[in-house]
């Protein structure tokens, strides 16, 4: 576990990476070991929606219903699958922070990217992670600077999602979109 020194940040909302430690997801632990990449997109105490994107979708498709997951294709290369919440996901619902994002770093670890209202916050996390037996590191901390865009950058990110600029296969190419 590394130590941070929240007291040296600035005051305010802080973006916190963790990456957790844990052995009961049942969809990481349904997939082949490579080629697999492992986002959740709802997390609940009982429930947790997850996004796989898998170069072979068809045959990890047919794994995941095998385990008897309720899965569903998702655009090209993706997959939902929703499962029971595994214990750090069941967690991090419980807690007064927000996750902002996760992924998969292998079948027995997660980075969960956090938003919590101030760094004392983050110890009072700490705290309850250890009473909870959850095995973690912070990987990192910053001050959360959200900043709204402005209407042309949400014009031109509209333009690149509809292009499928951000798509795995990358259908267009930044000169393209520009």
């Amino acid at each position: 576990m590394k130590a941070i020194d929240t007291r040296t940040l600035m005051k305010g909302q802080v973006e916190v990476i963790l990456e957790v430690v844990r052995d009961d997801c049942a969809v990481t632990n349904a997939l082949p070991n490579d080629g697999c990449q492992v986002e959740r997109l709802t997390i609940g105490s009982g429930r947790t929606l997850h996004k796989v994107i898998a170069a072979d979708k068809e045959s990890v498709l047919t794994t995941l219903i095998t385990a008897n997951l309720k899965a569903k294709r998702a655009g090209d290369n993706s997959i939902w699958v929703e499962s029971g919440s595994c214990s750090a996901c069941s967690f991090f619902s419980k807690t007064f922070s927000n996750v902002l994002g996760s992924r998969s770093t292998g079948k027995k670890s997660i980075q969960y990217r956090i938003l919590l209202p101030s760094p004392g916050d983050l110890k009072v996390l700490e705290k309850q992670m250890k009473a909870a037996g959850i095995e973690y590191d912070v990987v990192s901390v910053i001050p959360y600077l959200h900043q709204d865009l402005t209407q042309r950058e949400r014009e031109i990110l509209s333009i690149a999602m509809e292009k499928g600029y951000f798509e795995d296969n990358g259908r267009t190419s930044l000169t393209e979109l520009s």
